[in-house]
């Protein structure tokens, strides 16, 4: 049909049913339950909007699928360029949708879903036309500024029909577009605290701070925006303060016995406290919220019961199937409640990015980041500061295998950013890892005055703006079991990981006295015992780096008979690696042997355990106890397997196959180039082990297939082959 034929028929209709087919021109363009519109036009009749959405159905003019009515695009189109929502009828609509877009913690979202997509397209119209309407009085707006805010609480919601469309930037959202013309039309300097939000969620922290501040405080918006601040403080890195809001709401919600608005807030303490490794006090937040439930019924999908399933893949732990489990479900019944490409998704990928950091999987983490970044920047737009941290960590990643080449390029990525914008913009914890990274790459490279220049950096950003201040965290001490409040969130991390990383500076350049300094200040205020004995090991390197050998291994020693049983395989682990590296062999074994008792493997992380077999081994095999070394190989990579550590596998078979010639190498080498995963067009880990691979088969003879690992090492190198490295396999080039 076209324009001129539909305009002349619907001109024609009676006036009640013109004014249905106007009204479904605007809100059952992407389909509609006849049972929302009938509640939201005609709540008291609607037998008669049902005779008239049947008549229309039967002539075309609208489509019928079940319980759902259809309007064309291009019916809807014409139709409205003739015709208008009345200001009458479009009052009494948005009066009616108010009770459906107010949503309890304990309601059935599923159910309200097609009223959000109502309102979405109802409030877009009513911002289209709104000077068209003569006569809006007090309850007009007063309706149309409550619908608003209460569709921005959950206008995802609207979305799980429409396909989302990728966002450019944040102002081309639909909820920010629609509150900033609600507040250009009224005035009403609550939506603020939404805008907020919105800007908080993609970084742009002086923006989201000037609305906070300009957000009119209301009791209705109070317990939103300390949330809000939460929510932002988290992302800054602010930890401490996180906590103080969320706390500050939880304290208000039971002051104004709210209790129902407590459940989402203890869910979400609980959440903050595991993603802080504060499990004792992350699980009696998480009774304080069922608590609160009661006996009552949480529809199977939810909010909560997706909080639910986040909170209990954070405390899963080290059980990666079982938090994978977890995390799987929250995916689905994100998707199912929220539909493709949710904001809901990136929290699940951030949790995921959080469970491989802790198991050490440094790839998989990075993926689950990725993820993260995509689904942050599909919904709220670019920013270059999660991209950041993305290339921090694969800078950290690529050097601890040696893909320094690779490290190079994502650091240069990386500084490009922060060249581009203005690094102040960057939230102080993007920025102390940003420079701790650099800290880290430029020590890779022995340039020890710049190392040295980048961690006072990192020193100033935790000094300056993240060390929270004793009033705050005697503020949140209760929000943790036994008042303990953990490490990460005091700020005690972060001035460990600056303390090492200055130690390392210092011993590595030969300041051994600067170095003894350095460890006698932090013993003096560190308070942890683990963390004392840990430090007491620097001191025996240091001993050790000045010749005194028999000393450094007497303290040692003294501080593995002082460890606690559930430290001893991790302290003894470490000084054998410390030993190894400084070359002492012999000692580094009897470490290993004593990290590798059957009393102390029980406190162990399978992952930990798997590297701690991997290097024995390694140093095993240098000593010629080649079936001993070959059995913990074996050990290590059934560990591995067993934790779905494939990039795990595949490393122990090539620091395995670097250590053997001929078939041997030439098998394992194969097989961690099978159990490795190309990232991409290069792949410089990778072209390391079709370099050896090549150099095993040329052991043998195997010329044609020499040249083809070698052929294919120089293609995967991102950039320049090297000429050191070249020299190698230049036989079989």
């Amino acid at each position: 049909m076209d324009k001129e034929y539909i305009q002349k028929v619907v001109a024609e209709f009676p006036e009640d049913v013109k004014q249905v087919m106007t009204v479904a021109s605007v809100v059952c363009v992407e389909g509609l339950d006849l049972e929302v519109l009938c509640n939201i036009c005609e709540p008291n009749c609607p037998q008669a909007l049902c005779d008239v959405a049947d008549a229309l159905c039967r002539s075309n003019w609208l489509l019928r699928e079940h319980k759902r009515v259809h309007c064309d695009p291009v019916i809807a189109g014409a139709v409205l360029e003739q015709n208008a929502i009345g200001g009458s009828r479009m009052k009494s609509m948005l009066i009616n949708l108010k009770d459906y877009l107010e949503i309890n913690p304990l309601d059935d979202y599923l159910s309200r879903r097609q009223y959000f997509v109502a309102a979405r397209l109802l409030l877009g119209y009513a911002i289209e036309k709104w000077e068209e309407f003569p006569e809006k009085d007090l309850q007009f707006v007063s309706a149309f500024q409550t619908d608003v805010i209460l569709f921005a609480l959950n206008a995802e919601l609207s979305f799980h029909r429409s396909p989302r469309q990728a966002m450019g930037r944040l102002e081309q959202r639909f909820d920010f577009k629609l509150l900033l013309s609600t507040f250009n039309i009224t005035g009403n300097q609550r939506i603020f605290d939404m805008m907020g939000a919105l800007y908080s969620r993609i970084f742009r922290y002086d923006e989201a701070t000037v609305c906070f501040e300009t957000a009119e405080p209301s009791p209705l918006s109070h317990q939103y925006q300390l949330m809000y601040l939460s929510e932002m403080c988290w992302n800054l890195g602010l930890l401490a303060k996180s906590f103080a809001y969320a706390y500050n709401a939880f304290r208000k919600n039971e002051m104004e016995e709210e209790a129902d608005q407590n459940i989402m807030v203890c869910l979400y303490i609980s959440r903050l406290c595991a993603l802080n490794d504060s499990m004792d006090s992350s699980r009696m937040w998480l009774e304080k919220g069922k608590a609160l439930i009661g006996k009552r019924r949480v529809p199977e999908i939810h909010p909560i019961r997706i909080m639910y399933l986040e909170i209990e893949a954070l405390l899963a732990n080290d059980n990666y199937s079982k938090a994978n489990e977890y995390l799987e479900k929250s995916e689905l019944m994100a998707i199912r409640l929220y539909g493709e490409n949710s904001p809901a998704l990136s929290m699940i990928s951030y949790i995921r990015y959080e469970m491989y950091v802790r198991l050490g999987m440094s790839r998989k983490s990075i993926e689950a980041y990725r993820d993260y970044v995509d689904c942050t920047h599909f919904n709220y737009g670019f920013s270059p500061a999660d991209l950041s941290v993305l290339y921090s960590s694969i800078v950290d990643s690529c050097n601890e295998r040696g893909s320094y080449s690779t490290a190079a390029i994502y650091e240069e990525r990386m500084q490009d950013l922060h060249s581009d914008s203005d690094n102040a913009s960057f939230a102080p914890g993007v920025r102390f890892f940003k420079a701790l990274t650099e800290a880290s790459n430029s020590l890779t490279h022995y340039d020890y005055e710049l190392c040295a220049a980048h961690i006072e950096d990192a020193r100033g950003i935790f000094l300056g703006e993240i060390k929270p201040d004793e009033e705050t965290l005697e503020a949140i001490r209760p929000v943790f079991e036994g008042s303990d409040i953990p490490d990460v969130v005091m700020g005690t991390t972060y001035r460990r990981a600056l303390a090492d990383w200055d130690f390392e500076t210092r011993l590595k350049r030969g300041d051994y006295a600067e170095a003894r300094t350095l460890i006698e200040e932090e013993l003096a205020d560190e308070q942890n015992a683990k963390e004392r004995l840990l430090l007491s090991v620097q001191q025996g390197r240091i001993d050790i780096k000045e010749g005194d050998t028999q000393t450094g291994i007497a303290l040692w020693w003294d501080v593995v008979r002082q460890a606690d049983a559930s430290w001893c395989f991790e302290i003894a682990k470490y000084i054998a690696g410390c030993a190894d590296e400084l070359e002492l062999q012999s000692e580094a074994i009897q470490f290993y042997e004593t990290a590798l008792q059957a009393e102390s493997m029980i406190y162990a992380k399978t992952k930990d355990l798997a590297v701690a077999l991997r290097s024995y081994a390694e140093i095993l095999q240098t000593y010629g106890r080649q079936q001993k070394s070959d059995e913990l190989f074996q050990q290590a990579i059934e560990l591995l397997k067993a934790t779905h550590d494939r990039d795990g596998v595949a490393l122990a078979f090539w620091y395995w196959g670097s250590m053997k010639q001929d078939h041997e190498a030439e098998f394992l080498m194969s097989r961690a180039i099978k159990y490795w995963d190309r990232e991409g067009i290069f792949d410089e880990t990778l072209s390391h082990m079709n370099r050896e691979y090549a150099l095993a088969l040329g052991q043998q003879g195997k010329m044609n297939e020499a040249r083809t690992a070698a052929r294919r090492a120089v293609d995967l190198y991102p950039g320049c082959y090297p000429d050191y490295l070249e020299e190698e396999i230049e036989e079989y080039l």
